[in-house]
């Protein structure tokens, strides 16, 4: 089971970071160059990826079915939105709406993915309770 909560946070986190430099490609060509692009694209991406945590904590302790499951429909429902955020964004391309579509999209993305983190800890751990992050650490292959 560690192999699978490495192997997990591992690859969320690599396609996250992938996503988020494509988000700043995105911004920037959107904005027309911007300068201050990159900070607004990294600072919803991380509230998203604090949100999603949050979020994939409450909703491991609250799910009727396993934490697996939870985070595999998290997982689904992101993955599904990344593949429809191309046409979101050419439909509203060139209006007012861009910025805040945009910056909704990039924030539920990041919290769709981030919701797996938790579960990742879990299963990368021997420990539980206030031990979890310690063990995480200290397990590290």
């Amino acid at each position: 089971m560690k192999r699978l909560g490495w192997s997990l946070a591992f690859f969320i986190g690599f396609l996250s970071l992938s996503q988020e430099i494509l988000w700043v490609r995105v911004v920037t060509f959107a904005h027309q160059g911007v300068p201050h692009s990159f900070a607004l694209v990294l600072a919803v991406f991380l509230f998203g990826v604090a949100s999603g945590a949050t979020a994939g904590k409450r909703l491991c302790g609250r799910w009727p079915l396993s934490a697996d499951t939870a985070v595999g429909w998290c997982l689904l429902a992101g993955g599904v939105l990344d593949l429809l955020i191309p046409w979101w964004v050419s439909r509203v391309a060139g209006s007012e709406w861009l910025s805040v579509t945009m910056g909704v999209l990039i924030y539920v993305s990041a919290m769709l993915k981030a919701m797996a983190f938790p579960v990742a800890h879990h299963l990368g751990s021997d420990a539980g309770g206030s031990y979890l992050g310690r063990s995480v650490a200290r397990s590290m292959p």
